[in-house]
């Protein structure tokens, strides 16, 4: 019979931490490289509701923006597909879409991607928009703001 493998009860060696612990852990925000753009995901702050307006005029105007994306901009229906098949079960119309357009289903729903050469500068371009909070927020992978309202 042949030795099994097993990790479940056992001591495994950490090999990362004497890196971590001596602060010489390397993430994705530690990279920088010339031309370097940054997204800032600019999300829905109410858990339900209609989206009366997005208006992104300014922000494509904004000094270091280079580009504004919400749903309008996306061609075609662009979802999310779900990962989960459950047989004999149409799940086509449950699928979410990337950006959301006339309707927000929870907190933090994506509805539009703003695109910078300027982490700060995108919270001057978010901050106006309700529900952004202001401030640069970090480590979510989600930061930003949202404009929907209403039930």
């Amino acid at each position: 019979m042949a030795d099994t493998v097993t990790g479940i009860g056992a001591r495994l060696p950490r090999l990362e931490d004497p890196r971590l612990l001596r602060g010489r852990g390397r993430f994705g925000d530690d990279i920088s490289a010339p031309g370097q753009l940054w997204a800032r995901i600019v999300r829905s702050p109410s858990a339900h509701g209609r989206v009366r307006e997005l208006d992104v005029t300014k922000a494509r105007k904004a000094p270091g923006i280079v580009a504004v994306v919400t749903r309008g901009d996306l061609p075609g229906p662009h979802v999310i597909p779900v990962r989960l098949a459950v047989a004999g079960t149409d799940l086509s119309a449950f699928l979410q879409p990337v950006l959301a357009e006339d309707t927000v289903r929870y907190v933090g729903e994506p509805l539009a991607v703003v695109v910078g050469d300027d982490p700060p500068g995108h919270d001057d371009v978010t901050s106006s928009w309700p529900g952004s909070g202001g401030g640069r927020r970090r480590g979510g992978g989600g930061d930003g703001c949202g404009a929907a309202g209403g039930q």
